[in-house]
């Protein structure tokens, strides 16, 4: 929820691929690209970036097999949410609903998250500007 695009991101892909990632700031990005080609992992020289991947749990052992990976049918169902959300409307549809409000759960507990991130964020600056 936080972080889409590495959702939608194979790990396979993370582990052939570099990425224009900054996880201290939150950003995962796109492909890096030279001369319109992908670039490469040099799988034995540099480590793959599960260290710091969204994907796996806090605690869990930082390796792809770690990743809990989004599958196509809950893929589908997150897009299915999202085109629904942007015209304002749902069908009337059990499923639909459950998802929905499932969806809507996870949604509420991410931006609680980042409230809480950007409380701490705010009291460590404070912090830091009275030991002057």
């Amino acid at each position: 929820m936080l972080h889409p695009g590495v959702a939608f991101r194979s790990c396979s892909d993370c582990q052939r691929y570099h990425y224009h990632d900054k996880p201290s700031q939150g950003v995962f990005g796109a492909v890096m690209e030279r001369a319109g080609r992908k670039v490469e992992r040099a799988l034995r020289m540099q480590p793959t970036p599960c260290r710091w991947c969204p994907k796996i749990a806090r605690g869990d052992p930082p390796r792809p097999t770690s990743a809990q990976e989004l599958s196509e049918r809950n893929a589908a169902a997150f897009l299915h949410y999202r085109r629904c959300k942007a015209v304002g409307r749902f069908p009337s549809d059990p499923i639909v609903e459950r998802n929905a409000a499932f969806i809507l759960q996870v949604e509420d507990e991410a931006h609680q998250d980042r409230d809480r991130v950007h409380q701490l964020e705010q009291l460590t600056m404070i912090l830091a500007s009275g030991r002057k």
